[in-house]
């Protein structure tokens, strides 16, 4: 700041126009923002876990208590007030998208549409299964929804198998560890999260007949699950919840994941979703507390045919998939330990066959505690169409985190990345990227296909989505040749209730989710887009106990990629077995026919010299596709601790050349710093090297060239910036130096 200080004092105040005068206040007080710490640029990234309650209860449960039920899901999912608010004022906001081609559909839309009574059964062929003693009843329930989804969206029954879902996903082989496996057995249970992740990272799903169910637990050879998918989930919603406690006279009390309380019309937009889901994708995986004997309509409890628990101290122990509703059903037809003070039910299909409650169903009341509190349903399947897969999150988004910036703030937009090492040394085609969300966003997917350079302004925009639904969903883009060793994707997402949560694959001891083992340093975050930090360097993180130890955990992004199809060459020998003709050359020159000698100055078709002897002169060509090179001879859009070996592999150069420093030195060192002004001399045409903001040429960026920057800008005693060094103050590239360009040169000293 001392160097600013002196270039204004050097200037009469009164010969400061006012234009001067506003411009150097306006810097003197940017500058003074930066020395002071309070920048305007985000460059330091604190986290916070974003922990369910209904994951916090059960976590303070025994270790006996927690074999009891499945592991409830860690994060939770709210509708935006927005959203919320629109659809209460009947405002035409139909328009939430269809994750996978991000084309506007009716949905969700207001209840006056939807009948008072539906279900699936009535209008599809569903089969009830029966688990038996397994304890299998998440697995039953997250393939009953894709099964259903696969009959609604595509007209055809299909039938998977739970046992492989089970089995893929444990620990219980007699010979071989499963590299797979979340922490758990067969005869444990599991929950929704790890059997989503089965049917998103290419385990899943195997048809039934090629591992058909076996009411036992007993443990097997590795090689019995090693069975080539048939069908993969591309896109499955995590839907708004509510949560419920009770009055003293029985009545519900609804609320969201933050303890506020819902409206009745807010509550009545939450089971409207509900019901669009089923009606356009089918069935929803959800909970309840199966083993409270006390609140099933009949004492003898296979007799039943309805269900209500309001116990808000016991927790859940069994999946369900819901596959209609019934508005009209009467409270009175719950006759166990508990009454719901208004009618309607769920109909809920159920996994103990159909000689269970009434033909495999039951109505479970909206009252229900647990009913409405954690709801996942598929979306969209299809057939494997990948010949790669990439991914570092085998196990699955499964935790949410709040990432805050240097001013104490969760912003509304973050960007998060991971880098890949492809699998063959071919070029591979990149078509497709899954995110993994808990919230209502929009994305933006960027791509190097070259490489692990993550600024966004070097890579590829390939996608960009309208409001997306909080779950899984897999973007499809016009591909693109990955033609390096290594590539890198990097996602934007801006959060519509200005709140963005990063969700990642969590390392959590003592669940589901141990083994998470990922490698530090792929997966990357940022508030800014320009300023990356490892997700590994935030350490373990702590909430109520909870221990994530984020060197260990990764985000969620997955890349998709087909080979390149090779082409055959052509016979070169006839289909007849004969000989080819032979190459006819017709400008050699040929015997006549007299038998006699040609005349052996005539020559007639080989190239002739022009008249004037010379050749044509060769054009001296420099190109790349990752800098800019201009008409004026600088190569720019050189970031700062670029090695001259590094640009160098980036540009194509046609001619023989040398390197030299701004006093004219030849370089032959290429591990050397590139700064601005260097220039590549390519027969007598010298190309100067710009560094993004490195304004006085020493390779760095610091507060000299701010104040140089600052001092050409303000006009500051007719200061003057010529040639590379004037090139380095366009952060921008658009031909010109303003403030524009100041608040980038800010944005990047900070991230520095």
């Amino acid at each position: 700041m001392l160097y600013l200080i002196s270039i204004v004092s050097n200037k009469e105040v009164s010969t400061i126009s006012k234009f001067k005068s506003k411009k150097i206040f306006f810097i003197c007080l940017v500058l003074f923002f930066i020395i002071s710490g309070n920048v305007y640029a985000d460059n330091t990234i604190t986290a916070e876990l974003n922990i369910s309650n209904s994951y916090l209860e059960w976590q303070s449960l025994s270790d006996e208590e927690k074999q009891n039920g499945p592991m409830p899901s860690m994060y939770s999912t709210d509708m935006p007030d927005e959203i919320m608010q629109k659809e209460i004022n009947k405002v035409d906001f139909s328009k939430i998208i269809r994750s996978h081609t991000y084309s506007l559909i009716q949905y969700p839309v207001t209840s006056n549409s939807l009948n008072s009574r539906y279900n699936l059964n009535d209008y599809y062929d569903i089969d009830v299964r029966n688990q038996e003693m397994m304890e299998c009843c998440w697995a039953v329930a997250v393939l009953n929804s894709m099964e259903l989804n696969i009959q609604i969206t595509d007209g055809e029954k299909t039938n998977y198998s739970e046992r492989h879902m089970d089995y893929a996903t444990s620990e219980d082989f007699y010979d071989y560890t499963n590299p797979n496996a979340f922490k758990r057995s067969v005869k444990t249970g599991g929950n929704s999260p790890i059997g989503l992740a089965y049917l998103t990272n290419g385990q899943g799903a195997v048809l039934e007949e090629e591992m058909p169910f076996e009411n036992n637990s007993e443990k097997i050879s590795l090689s019995e699950i090693d069975i080539e998918p048939t069908t993969y989930v591309t896109d499955y919603n995590n839907l708004p919840g509510i949560n419920k406690y009770y009055n003293n006279d029985g009545s519900a009390v609804y609320y969201n994941s933050d303890g506020i309380l819902y409206t009745d019309e807010e509550v009545k937009v939450i089971r409207d979703n509900i019901k669009n889901h089923i009606v356009k994708y089918g069935g929803i995986v959800t909970y309840t507390a199966a083993t409270q004997y006390d609140y099933y309509s009949a004492s003898d409890v296979i007799s039943s045919k309805a269900y209500y628990c309001n116990d808000v101290t016991v927790t859940f122990d069994h999946a369900v998939t819901i596959v209609g509703w019934d508005d009209n059903y009467s409270k009175d037809n719950f006759t166990g330990k508990a009454k719901p003070t208004k009618d309607g039910a769920y109909i809920v299909l159920n996994s103990y066959s159909e000689d269970a409650f009434e033909d495999g169903y039951i109505y479970i009341s909206y009252e229900d505690v647990w009913v409405e509190n954690t709801l996942y349903g598929i979306t969209e399947t299809s057939e494997i169409d990948y010949d790669y897969l990439y991914q570092q999150d085998s196990y699955g988004g499964a935790l949410a985190l709040n990432l805050y910036n240097n001013q104490g703030q969760i912003p509304d937009t973050i960007f998060y990345s991971n880098t890949y090492l492809k699998e063959s040394n071919e070029i591979e085609k990149l078509n497709a990227v899954s995110v993994n969300s808990n919230e209502y966003c929009k994305f933006e997917i960027y791509v190097n296909p070259n490489g692990t350079d993550l600024n966004i302004n070097n890579m590829i925009k390939v996608a960009t989505t309208d409001t997306l639904t909080p779950g899984y969903h897999k973007i499809n883009f016009d591909e693109i040749d990955l033609i390096g060793t290594e590539f890198a994707i990097v996602v934007k997402e801006i959060a519509i209730d200005e709140e963005a949560s990063l969700m990642i694959e969590p390392q959590m001891d003592g669940t589901f989710f141990e083994y998470v083992n990922a490698e530090p340093g792929n997966s990357k975050i940022s508030i800014n887009g320009e300023y990356w930090q490892n997700l590994s360097d935030l350490g373990v993180l702590n909430f109520g106990g909870i221990n994530v130890d984020t060197s260990k955990s990764d985000v969620c992004i997955k890349a998709f990629t087909n080979k390149v199809e090779e082409i055959p060459e052509e016979p070169t020998t006839p289909d007849d077995g004969s000989k080819p003709d032979e190459e006819v050359k017709p400008n050699e020159p040929t015997t006549p026919d007299d038998g006699s000698e040609p005349d052996e100055d005539v020559k007639p078709n080989e190239p002739t010299t022009p008249d004037d002897g010379n050749k044509p002169e060769e054009v001296v060509t420099i190109s790349s596709e990752k800098y800019n090179i201009t008409d004026a001879k600088y190569i720019t859009k050189i970031y700062v601790d670029t090695k001259l070996s590094d640009l160098l592999k980036d540009i194509t150069i046609t001619k023989e050349y040398k390197i030299y420093d701004k006093d004219n030195n030849e370089i032959t060192d290429f591990n050397t710093l590139v700064k601005t002004n260097m220039y590549l001399e390519i027969e007598n045409e010298k190309y100067y090297l710009v560094v993004r903001a490195d304004v006085n040429g020493d390779g760095r960026i610091s507060l000299i060239d701010l104040s140089r920057q600052l001092a050409y800008i303000a006009e500051l005693n007719g200061y003057k910036l010529e040639g590379a060094y004037l090139q380095a103050c366009d952060l921008s590239l658009d031909g010109k130096v303003s403030l524009i360009d100041l608040s980038q040169f800010i944005v990047l000293f900070n991230s520095l």
